[in-house]
Formats: structure tokens, C-alpha cells, sequence
């Protein structure tokens, strides 16, 4: 591989992790998390969502107790 061909490559994964974080930026600013509350209890982001939105608990488990109902 040439080092114009590496130096290509090392700048774009630079830019896809830069794109990558603004992403996960956009996304958390959805859906209500702190910038720096990532640490700690929860360490999941999945239990973190779960615990910090309890009303998506309710409609997971109402929407289960609908379908256990039908059969």
C-alpha cells in the first residue's frame, strides 16, 4: 500500500469516527441523555433508556398483555 493510499484511508476513518460521534450526539440529544451521565449504574445504554423512560416500560408491557390476551 502506498503512503498516499494510507494516508487516505487513516483520513477517512477519521472522518467516518467524527461522523459516527456526531450521530450518537444527534441520537442522544433525542431521546433526553445528559452529555457526560454515560458513566455509572446503568452501564447499558439499553437498561439506561429503560430506567431514565419508564413510560416505555408501560407500553412494552401493556402491548405484551394485548397479545397474550388475543390467544
Amino acid at each position: 500500500m502506498t503512503p498516499a493510499e494510507q494516508q487516505f484511508l487513516r483520513k477517512r476513518r477519521l472522518d467516518l469516527c467524527a461522523q459516527l460521534q456526531s450521530q450518537r450526539r444527534v441520537i442522544a440529544q433525542q431521546l433526553g441523555i445528559l452529555p457526560g451521565s454515560e458513566t455509572g449504574y446503568p452501564r447499558s445504554k439499553t437498561m439506561r433508556l429503560l430506567t431514565q423512560r419508564p413510560e416505555i416500560i408501560i407500553s412494552l408491557l401493556g402491548g405484551l398483555a394485548r397479545l397474550l390476551r388475543l390467544r
